[in-house]
């Protein structure tokens, strides 16, 4: 889980921002299918938005708040 949680940060802080399919055949996990309601409400509060390559980043208006926006994507096994 921390290679995800670290894809999801780093990428997230660059203008290249995440590929759902890249996370998904790399390590079988994607935030929107983990974190389907912070997923929906970045997108829908315009917090991450959608590339013309199929990508997802923070917009560079938000970009002091990325790491927030990243760490409500974090994913944590339960004990």
């Amino acid at each position: 889980m921390d290679r995800y949680n670290e894809r999801i940060m780093t990428g997230l802080r660059t203008a290249h921002g995440i590929s759902l399919t890249e996370l998904e055949n790399d390590l079988g996990l994607r935030p929107d299918d983990l974190e389907p309601k912070a997923w929906a409400d970045a997108l829908a509060q315009g917090d991450l938005v959608s590339t013309p390559d199929g990508r997802y980043r923070i917009p560079e208006t938000r970009w002091i708040t990325g790491d927030r926006v990243a760490s409500t994507l974090f994913h944590v096994d339960a004990l």
